[in-house]
């Protein structure tokens, strides 16, 4: 059960997440925005990786140990980095070409995605997938898009009478969109799974040294930390190549040092998770994400709560109690 509460805890974190971004967005453009948020999420990660390993010079030491890695680790390390930060770029590209609401539900499926990734990338005994997890998927995802709907305007009859709504429109741009916002969900759910096999993969003797031992938070948190810090150069590069804008950093320091502890607290227990968890299917309790997060935003006056929300929380809410109650149950693994 850690796992399904670890899980819990990084959907609680990354909900906090849109309504920092709404606070930032009226101030900067997407990628010096981009920019600022890997930034902070390398520092906030950083300093509370140095706390938790007591002194500045074990932190440093466990750093130059693990330069000493095989090149297989180090290229897992700026994948993982690199592809969560191209996820982002791509998720910033569909909100400019489509519909917002249908941007946010693809992107908000990479969970789903994780679920299939994870068996390639771990290796170990996974519980085996029964019908009734195709069924939670499928009422999850319903779910999430009666709350974009209902986001995006619709009403319940609107929406029935045009339930493919986030597809509206033809046109070159929006399909180009709607890529993109595939390739972003692709991205943030390989680099989701990335982190944990990147640490599963150091010696054992170097996780107990630095950790204290193996799957716990601390090396969860150190994954998360270094495979940010490798995507910084690109973050740089990017905004050198189409400009920075300075000038509002006085105004979003404060929700971006927010939306960095927030992303870094959803990396490193969603890492931990993942870990630790018998069945990826544990990634279904990652859809109270959007119903909080559409929580979050009323409660600031960004947005209000509708019997679209309502509705598409309750799916959420069942689809979770099922999936807890089921896993209580013990299951023979084939």
């Amino acid at each position: 059960m850690k796992a399904f509460l670890y899980m819990g805890l990084s959907a609680l974190a990354f909900s906090i997440c849109p309504l920092f971004y709404a606070m930032t967005m009226q101030y900067t453009d997407p990628l010096s925005q981009g920019l600022y948020v890997q930034i902070s999420i390398t520092l906030v990660a950083g300093l509370l990786l140095m706390f938790c390993l007591k002194t500045p010079l074990h932190f440093i030491k466990a750093i130059k140990t693990l330069f000493q890695m095989p090149s297989a680790i180090w290229i897992s390390i700026v994948l993982s980095g690199i592809t969560a930060y191209i996820g982002t770029l791509f998720f910033l590209m569909s909100l400019n070409l489509m519909s917002p609401a249908g941007a946010a539900i693809i992107m908000e499926s990479w969970p789903i995605l994780a679920i299939f990734i994870a068996p390639i990338l771990i290796e170990k005994k996974w519980k085996p997938f029964e019908p009734i997890d195709f069924a939670l998927i499928i009422l999850l995802m319903l779910g999430l898009i009666i709350i974009s709907a209902g986001g995006a305007g619709l009403s319940l009859s609107n929406f029935l009478n045009n339930p493919l709504f986030i597809f509206s429109g033809n046109t070159y741009e929006q399909m180009f969109g709607i890529l993109c916002a595939f390739l972003s969900a692709f991205c943030y759910a390989w680099a989701g799974v990335a982190r944990p096999y990147f640490v599963e993969q150091l010696p054992n003797d170097y996780r107990v040294h630095f950790f204290g031992k193996a799957r716990n938070w601390k090396e969860s948190l150190f994954a998360f930390w270094v495979t940010a810090a490798t995507a910084i150069p690109l973050a740089l590069v990017t905004v050198i190549i189409f400009g920075v804008d300075l000038s509002p950093l006085s105004n979003i320091l404060f929700p971006t040092i927010g939306l960095g502890l927030a992303l870094t607290s959803m990396g490193c227990l969603y890492a931990l998770s993942l870990t630790l968890s018998d069945t990826p299917n544990v990634n279904f309790l990652w859809y109270t994400s959007p119903l909080l997060a559409a929580i979050w935003l009323s409660l600031f006056g960004f947005s209000q709560i509708t019997p679209m929300l309502i509705f598409g929380g309750a799916l959420i809410i069942t689809a979770n109690v099922i999936l807890i109650l089921k896993s209580r149950k013990p299951r023979l693994n084939v």
